[in-house]
């Protein structure tokens, strides 16, 4: 989600984001489809010219584009029943109704697109029928899913809240966890193994586990992969879950370390253990994991 930001760069950005999320996580053959709504004044025109339409050829319609004619006429361009598609196709493209103002942001967000090197195919009967869209909408679509293609979708939207004189704007996207595994599995992308984390902390006492949150964020801000035990619990579980992750170092903190301003370093790998005093615990790290 980008919230509270209208802008057409904003929209390009945001899918730019999704795009480049897709190829890290191991999607190269995922397709980009992207179209406008229009903005909200652009809506009576663009249902009116739709409907002069359909009504037509109602009689050609499935059952259920039938009912979405009463309660959301808009449900009628993207309905899966290849006969409903092949009317809609057929129609006056419902974007030549809306206002220059309206082409002018979609361009805009075309032209993002094409600096930002994101390849798409404009669809003009890609509308996402839920009401509170505005100006771009967009769906990534993957061959290795069959009909059911989509992976991910999203899009500009103005939603109205009761006790908000202004409706919240914003773009944003979701995904289907499944259905991006099965985009993976489809391209034969290998599942990375877990990482081994390099440092597990073991807090005996509250004193301890706070000391030991700082250290965590000094850590990490070093590059260093940390993780640690947020619960109270004795020394032997938490050395057992430091082997279960099979951490590379674990450190150790109690009363006793506390008071010295100190902690125990342990090296997983050979069982060797000193301690280092607090201040010398990143430079400790650094030296042994080179």
């Amino acid at each position: 989600e980008n919230a509270g930001t209208v802008s057409a760069t904003a929209d390009a950005e945001s899918i730019a984001m999704l795009m480049q999320f897709l190829k890290e996580v191991g999607i190269n053959d995922a397709s980009l489809l992207i179209n406008t709504r229009g903005a909200f004044d652009d809506r009576a025109p663009a249902e009116k010219l739709l409907r002069e339409q359909l009504t037509e050829r109602r009689d050609e319609l499935c059952h259920d584009c039938k009912e979405r004619m009463e309660r959301n006429i808009w449900r009628v361009i993207d309905c899966k029943n290849p006969n409903c598609a092949t009317i809609v196709d057929s129609l006056t493209e419902i974007t030549s109704s809306f206002s220059d103002e309206t082409k002018e942001y979609f361009k805009d967000v075309c032209v993002a697109l094409d600096v930002l090197d994101v390849s798409y195919k404009i669809e003009p009967n890609l509308v996402r029928g839920l009401d509170y869209y505005a100006h771009t909408v967009f769906e990534v679509t993957h061959p290795g899913l069959g009909a059911q293609n989509s992976i991910a979708g999203g899009g500009r939207y103005e939603v109205s809240l009761p006790g908000l004189k202004r409706p919240v704007v914003g773009v944003g996207f979701a995904l289907g966890l499944e259905r991006i595994i099965m985009a993976r599995e489809a391209e034969g992308a290998i599942t990375p193994l877990p990482k081994t984390p390099d440092v597990y902390l073991i807090s005996l006492g509250r004193d301890a586990k706070l000391a030991n949150l700082k250290s965590a964020s000094m850590l990490r801000d070093a590059s260093f992969s940390v993780i640690g035990c947020l619960e109270e619990k004795s020394m032997k579980a938490q050395m057992r879950a430091a082997n279960r992750v099979s951490a590379r170092f674990v450190i150790i903190r109690g009363d006793s370390e506390l008071e010295k301003g100190t902690c125990i370093c342990k090296n997983m790998a050979n069982s060797d253990q000193q301690e280092v005093p607090e201040c010398k615990l990143l430079e400790f790290l650094q030296s042994a994991s080179s």
